[in-house]
């Protein structure tokens, strides 16, 4: 029984983590943390992950502890060009 659980929630968990709707909820509980932590604001406005290619942040809000703007990016993204698990190395562009 509880391992029918475990099986089933790891599914839900897969999948959902494929919508930009559910990345960006993550990604800004996870800034909220930071900022707690920091004492100083992180936000974003929406988070786009395509698992082992792409990772785009909209709307990136970096503050120092006096309210001053440290980052604003409207977008940063990365895309992974190539990589080898066997020679350890990544590629980014």
């Amino acid at each position: 029984m509880l391992f029918d659980f475990l099986l089933a929630l790891i599914i839900i968990l897969a999948i959902a983590i494929k919508f930009y709707g559910f990345q960006t909820y993550i990604a800004k509980q996870l800034a909220g943390y930071i900022s707690a932590e920091l004492g100083a604001e992180v936000s974003m406005d929406k988070v786009e992950i395509d698992l082992l290619r792409r990772v785009q942040i909209k709307g990136l809000l970096v503050r120092d502890l006096k309210a001053d703007t440290l980052l604003y990016a409207t977008s940063i993204k990365c895309v992974l060009s190539n990589y080898s698990v066997r020679k350890r190395f990544v590629l980014f562009s």
